[in-house]
């Protein structure tokens, strides 16, 4: 029985060949580790397809042994060494001049932030950062909500995907990147999508590990 289902989950997940053609840019990707705490946590990336060359990148913030910040990396080899189970939401745009101006932004915001560090997690401000992410208090409503002043030149991982669709005009003007968390950009009606602009979608995350 325990085979036979590893054997069904197995079947449910998208080959890599398949999600490298689904994979445009702007395309959010869902993680769920495979440790806690960051199981419990999340994780968010998204996918950068340089037109020209037709690599396929990730574009992420990230905290691990090997990584402190924004970087990009190869789509095949961060999905082959990500430590736990991975969902894409592909990202359309109806418009071809949009999309096309979109690419270029991301462009910009690649070379510009890249390598920006993440959040000083073992400082009481970094924390703090990361909490009011999460925190949303009718009460407490200052305390637990981020200014787009606060800490400055520092990315978190969903943080990151939110400034980046702002730079390319994909998203209506309000939101503050740094009150995103990895829960809002799966799919529910009062998440990031609320945000998109007509003409921009994405669609329901389909696992590819």
């Amino acid at each position: 029985m325990k085979f036979l289902k590893k054997l069904m989950a197995k079947e449910n997940i998208l080959p890599y060949s398949h999600a490298r053609e689904l994979a445009s840019s702007f395309s959010i990707l869902n993680c769920k580790a495979d440790q806690w705490p960051f199981r419990w946590i999340g994780h968010t990336a998204m996918i950068y397809r340089d037109e020209e060359t037709g690599s396929v990148w990730v574009y992420e913030s990230t905290q691990s042994d090997h990584c402190n910040g924004v970087r990009l990396q190869l789509f095949s080899e961060w999905l082959r060494d990500y430590p736990g189970k991975v969902w894409l939401r592909r990202c359309t745009i109806d418009n071809k001049e949009a999309a096309r101006i979109a690419g270029r932004q991301l462009q910009r915001h690649i070379r510009f932030f890249r390598g920006m560090p993440y959040p000083n997690l073992k400082k009481a401000k970094g924390i703090l950062f990361l909490i009011r992410a999460a925190w949303d208090s009718v009460l407490f409503k200052k305390a637990s909500t981020n200014t787009a002043t606060q800490q400055p030149g520092v990315f978190f991982c969903s943080q990151l995907v939110a400034h980046a669709y702002s730079w390319a005009k994909l998203v209506t003007p309000g939101y503050v990147p740094a009150e995103f968390e990895p829960k809002d950009m799966e799919s529910a009606p009062h998440g990031f999508e609320f945000w998109l602009r007509t003409g921009i979608k994405l669609e329901a995350g389909i696992r590819i590990k």
